[in-house]
């Protein structure tokens, strides 16, 4: 079923951060226990993050260094489910539907994610199908188009 209003945008849940106290410890954890496999590894704006998968779920092991922005406070000060990543055909034209349905933006318009707060405020993105696999994992022959 399409939600109403949405132009057939039922998002596809693709991706999960989780907020860690020590980013190398879970990434371990993640990697030779749960047999992910690491595709990126980044310090950018106040984090630190592994990015990996199972084949099928981007997951993103983040390390805040403090809690000076709202991103990094939405969540809790502690490790946790930190948002959901979801890809829809049209994530501009989805966010314009999401915010008469009550969420709020958290990030800066313009900015791929778009990250929200969901009305019960759960933090989650919006991206246009294929951004975390192109991003962090292409696809072998991407590199040499046949």
């Amino acid at each position: 079923m399409t939600p109403t209003g949405t132009a057939a945008q039922t998002p596809k849940i693709v991706h999960m951060a989780v907020r860690v106290a020590d980013v190398d410890t879970a990434a371990r954890f993640y990697l030779d226990v749960m047999g992910m496999r690491e595709l990126a590894r980044v310090n950018v704006k106040n984090l630190t993050a592994v990015h990996m998968t199972d084949g099928n779920v981007y997951l993103s092991v983040v390390q805040y260094h403090s809690d000076a922005t709202a991103e990094s406070r939405v969540a809790g000060p502690g490790p946790c489910i930190h948002h959901l990543g979801m890809e829809v055909p049209d994530p501009e034209r989805f966010w314009e539907f999401l915010q008469t349905q009550g969420c709020s933006p958290v990030s800066p318009p313009g900015e791929i994610p778009i990250k929200f707060l969901m009305p019960d405020g759960i933090l989650a993105e919006i991206v246009q199908p294929n951004y975390f696999r192109d991003r962090f994992d292409p696809p072998a022959n991407a590199s040499n188009p046949a």
